[in-house]
C-alpha cells in the first residue's frame, strides 16, 4: 500500500480538494479510484466534481459500516501516529510544518520501509489463523513487479530510488518532526 499523508488545516471543501491535488501530483503512477471515507470533507459536490475532472473513478464507503476504509485508517497509527506521537496539532502553522514531514516521509515509506501482507484468513472456532507473505517488499518494490503499471513509470522510480539515503532521509524525518513540536509550541494554544 502506498502511503501518501497530506494534513490540512479543517475539514473544508477546498483545503480537502487542493490536498488530494497534491497527493495526484506526488504519485508515480495515475490515480484511477479513490474510496475515502463518510467523512463530510470528501462527500460533497466540490470534491466529487474535481474527482469527474480528473478522471478519477470516486466511490463511498457504506454508511455505519466503520470498517469499510479499515486498511486506510490504520495507517494513522503505523505511520501518523508512529511517527509524529498523539500531539494535539491547534495551530494553522503546523500544517505547513506537517506537510514539510509528509514531503520527507512518503519517499522514505515508499522506497526503504518494507510491508508483509496477509494472504489468506481462516476462521478456526472464535479465533483467526493469518498467513502472511513470507518475504517483506516495499511499495517500490510491489510497483516494480506489477504488469499494469508502465515501463516509463518503473525506470522514473528507479532513477528516484537511487538518489536518496535512507539514514540521511531518517536524519531529515527526525528534524522535521522536532520542528512540527516547535512549531506548535510556539503558535500553539495551550
Amino acid at each position: 500500500m502506498l502511503v501518501i499523508p497530506r494534513a490540512q488545516w479543517n475539514k473544508g471543501q477546498e483545503a480537502t480538494r487542493e490536498g488530494m491535488k497534491k497527493i495526484k501530483e506526488i504519485m508515480p503512477f495515475p490515480w484511477l479510484g479513490a474510496h475515502p471515507d463518510t467523512g463530510s470533507e470528501f462527500i460533497n459536490h466540490f470534491v466529487v466534481n474535481w474527482c469527474k475532472e480528473v478522471k478519477i473513478d470516486f466511490s463511498r464507503s457504506r454508511p455505519n459500516r466503520k470498517n469499510d476504509n479499515m486498511y486506510v485508517e490504520e495507517r494513522n497509527g503505523h505511520v501518523i501516529r508512529k511517527t509524529v506521537g498523539y500531539v494535539t496539532l491547534n495551530c494553522f502553522e503546523a500544517v505547513g510544518a506537517m506537510n514539510g514531514l509528509y514531503d520527507v516521509l512518503t519517499p522514505y515509506l515508499m522506497h526503504f520501509v518494507a510491508v508483509r501482507r496477509m494472504i489468506e484468513k481462516e476462521k478456526i472456532g472464535s479465533r483467526y489463523r493469518r498467513v502472511y507473505e513470507k518475504m517483506a517488499k516495499t511499495p517500490y518494490q510491489r510497483i516494480l513487479e506489477h504488469s499494469e503499471v508502465d515501463v516509463e513509470i518503473k525506470e522514473k522510480l528507479r532513477q528516484e530510488h537511487a538518489k536518496p539515503n535512507p539514514l540521511i532521509l531518517k536524519r531529515e524525518i527526525d528534524k522535521r518532526v522536532r520542528n512540527v513540536y516547535d512549531v506548535q509550541k510556539r503558535f500553539g494554544k495551550s
